[in-house]
Order: C-alpha cells, then structure tokens, then sequence
C-alpha cells in the first residue's frame, strides 16, 4: 500500500482538468492498455506508439521515448 492519499491533488493551484488527470492517474483510471486488461478487455494489441505490448501509466507518461523527447 501507498502512503500517498491522493489528497494533495485537490488543494494543488492548477486547473480543474489537470487535477482531474491527475486523480485519474492516482485511482489507475486512465484507459491503457494494462489497466484495460486488467478488466477483463481483451485484443488490444501493442501500445501503437512505442510497440510496448503492455503499457502501464508511468510507461506512457515518463517511461516511453517518445514521451521523453516530447
């Protein structure tokens, strides 16, 4: 378990979508391809971008290369 609550997102001086996004993150609720099968969606395919065959969210946010050189 995490000691981080999450609760820092809601007192954060930023945009309501960008704290949105980043609840999202916390919570695993982005639409990835890991998070996807983890809930039973089959026949995804590779993450198009890289060829990762699964991408979990800090993959897709920090990990990938292409990520980086955005």
């Amino acid at each position: 378990t995490s000691n981080f609550g999450g609760k820092w997102i809601w007192k954060a001086h930023t945009l309501p979508k960008v704290q949105n996004f980043l609840w999202k993150c916390h919570h695993q609720s982005l639409p990835v391809n890991a998070i996807l099968e983890a809930r039973g969606v089959e026949g995804l395919g590779g993450y198009s971008v890289c060829s990762e065959a699964r991408e979990p969210i800090s993959h897709v946010l920090k990990e990938c290369p292409v990520a980086q050189s955005f």
